[in-house]
């Protein structure tokens, strides 16, 4: 199980896991029977620890990243007007936070086994920049989170290519 990062909505973090196994015969891309898992915190519960102090804490490769707001355009096409105004390529756009899932196969939203409601929408994310450290969402894929609203005991996340 590969650590994917954490999304804070304001009101909830979620840690996201996902399994790397090669070839990949975890079913990582169900958001019911895969191999992947979001544990929901609410801020208030969770304390600063101290590093340990040997071992490696930290991914050799980090990213950092800024939010940019297009207003009336799809997903795909506020990706490409960013990377255009921007004069990079669009696979420097990490994902998508808030709004409607762009969906690249049917849609999937997932709903809550604990009150059987229709998840919220979360954010979308894009395998990477850089091949070395992308995440594998099957080549070219994106991957959803998703949260229940109602009920908030459940958070969810699929992937599809």
């Amino acid at each position: 199980m590969q650590y994917l990062g954490k999304v804070n909505d304001g009101k909830y973090i979620y840690s996201i896991f996902m399994c790397q196994n090669d070839p990949g015969c975890c079913d990582e891309w169900d958001p019911n029977e895969g191999g992947n898992k979001v544990i929901k915190f609410a801020p208030t519960t969770l304390q600063i620890i101290d590093p340990p102090e040997q071992g490696e804490v930290v991914r050799n490769t980090e990213y950092g990243c800024e939010t940019a707001n297009f207003k009336d355009l799809s997903y795909n096409e506020a990706r490409v007007n960013w990377s255009k105004k921007n004069k990079t390529t669009p696979r420097n756009v990490l994902g998508l936070f808030g709004g409607s899932p762009e969906w690249l196969q049917n849609d999937e939203t997932p709903k809550c086994e604990a009150c059987n409601q229709e998840m919220s929408f979360i954010t979308q994310l894009e395998t990477g920049p850089e091949y070395q450290t992308e995440m594998n969402f099957g080549g070219g894929g994106c991957a959803y989170l998703f949260s229940c609203s109602s009920c908030s005991e459940q958070a969810k996340f699929l992937w599809q290519c």
